[in-house]
Order: structure tokens, then C-alpha cells, then sequence
């Protein structure tokens, strides 16, 4: 087998070897490449995890002064309006006593109903605000206080269902005003219109959601009903909360289910 002249040969083996350099200069290329590429991917998410973390304290700071001025403010009304008002109230009085006219007597005593209903709107309001009611069971256990005392002037029997164990689950104040006042409607509505004798309240939390239902004896809703403003305004705070609103004869009565995702 004839060999290959000495001169072909170096250029043979000068050939590889640069085929060898360039292949492992490009081997080289590519892994700094990647490693740079990786690098500054890391970079970039140092930097956007940083730039989270910033918005994120700065939404906190944010919500922080946001509890502070609702309760500075819960506390200013509860001060100011409520000793204003507890005066009217007590001015009011002590003028019954020193004007026994029939005309004036019916004066005062509607400026007493006024600033006694006054207090309890306030009560309430100042409640709403108040952030550290900002939780479920606080909410719930509330409710059922409200509702005791709402029926305890009226021949209405009232049975109210709230969880034993209550989670650890957190409510805006916006949800918590909206379903407040969405509850206090449905229950004037069942003392003024309802004539019933027998209300029920269950409230559960279940699968994210609080449901509360409420169940009267009533005439229920006439045949043909058409929903008036107050209907309008439930269904449309609950909506607001992300929530739904329904109401059902029940052959007697009334039920009224309410679904919030919380």
C-alpha cells in the first residue's frame, strides 16, 4: 500500500487538528453562551423578583394607612357623633319634662326616635370601618347578635345557625358593610312585611363561600311579584361583592340565599 508523501500527511494532520480547534471553540462558544444566557435570565428574575417584593410593600404600606384612616375614623365617629348625638338625646329629654304641651312633646319625642335611630345607624357604621372586624367569625358572630336584638322587641321567634368552628378567613370592609346592610334589609323587610311568626338563619362556609340563608313563616312574595328599589339594592351590593342573591317561596314564607366567594 503506497504511503502518503511526508508533506501530505502534515498537511492531513494540520487539517484535523484545526477542525479540532474549531470544533471546540464552538463547544466553548455555546456552553459561555448558555452560562451567560442563564446568568442573565437569573439577573432578570433577581430583578423582577425585586421590583415584586418593592410593589408588594408598597401595596402594604398602602392597605397599612388604609386600616389606620378607617380607624381613625371609626374611632372620630364614635367619639364626636356619638356624644353629639347622645347629647341631643339627653337635651331632648330634660325639655319633655319642662314642656308638657302636646304639640311640643310630639316634636321632642320624634327628634329622640331621630337621634336614637341616628346611633344605631352610626353603631353600625363604625363597626363596618372598624378594621379589626376585617375576619369571618367576627362577622358572623355579629350578625347573630344583630339579629337577637333586631327581633327581641316582636312576637317573631328567631333560631339563628352560625359554624362552631369558625375559620380564620379575612373580609374587606366593603364586603362586610355590603352583606351587612344587605341583611338588615332583608330582616326590616320580614318585620314589615312578612307577618310572620318564625325566622331562621344559617350560616355556613363552605368550599370558599359563605352562604347564609334566611327562612320565615311569612305570606311570601305575592304571585307576579315585580322587584321594587330594596330588591334592587340587595341584589346589586351582593353582586358588587362578587356574590349572588336569590329569593324562593317556600308555601309558607319566604327564603332568601345569599352565596359570597370569599
Amino acid at each position: 500500500m503506497p504511503t502518503l508523501p511526508e508533506q501530505v500527511r502534515i498537511t492531513y494532520i494540520v487539517a484535523i487538528a484545526i477542525l479540532f480547534l474549531f470544533v471546540f471553540f464552538i463547544v466553548a462558544f455555546i456552553i459561555v453562551y448558555r452560562k451567560r444566557q442563564q446568568q442573565m435570565i437569573l439577573e432578570n428574575n433577581f430583578k423582577e423578583v425585586q421590583l415584586k417584593n418593592q410593589l408588594l410593600e408598597q401595596e402594604l404600606n398602602t392597605v397599612n394607612m388604609l386600616h389606620a384612616e378607617r380607624d381613625r375614623i371609626s374611632i372620630d365617629m364614635h367619639d364626636d357623633l356619638g356624644s353629639g348625638l347622645s347629647s341631643i338625646k339627653l337635651i331632648s329629654e330634660l325639655l319633655k319634662k319642662k314642656h308638657q304641651d302636646e304639640e311640643t312633646q310630639k316634636d321632642l319625642n320624634q327628634i329622640v326616635e331621630n337621634a336614637t335611630e341616628l346611633t344605631s345607624t352610626m353603631r353600625d357604621m363604625v363597626w363596618s370601618l372598624n378594621p379589626r372586624n376585617d375576619n369571618l367569625d367576627k362577622f358572623l358572630r355579629h350578625i347573630q347578635q344583630y339579629a337577637k336584638q333586631f327581633f327581641e322587641p316582636s312576637t317573631i321567634n328567631l333560631k339563628t345557625t352560625i359554624p362552631t368552628e369558625i375559620p380564620e378567613k379575612t373580609m374587606s370592609g366593603f364586603q362586610r358593610r355590603n352583606i351587612f346592610l344587605t341583611i338588615k334589609e332583608i330582616l326590616n323587610n320580614i318585620i314589615k312585611h312578612s307577618k310572620a311568626k318564625e325566622v331562621s338563619i344559617v350560616c355556613i362556609y363552605q368550599e370558599n363561600s359563605l352562604r347564609m340563608t334566611f327562612e320565615d313563616n311569612g305570606i311570601g312574595l305575592i304571585e307576579n311579584y315585580q322587584p321594587n328599589n330594596g330588591f334592587y339594592s340587595m341584589r346589586k351590593r351582593i353582586n358588587d361583592c362578587g356574590g349572588t342573591i336569590e329569593w324562593q317561596n317556600m308555601l309558607p314564607g319566604l327564603k332568601t340565599s345569599i352565596q359570597i366567594p370569599l
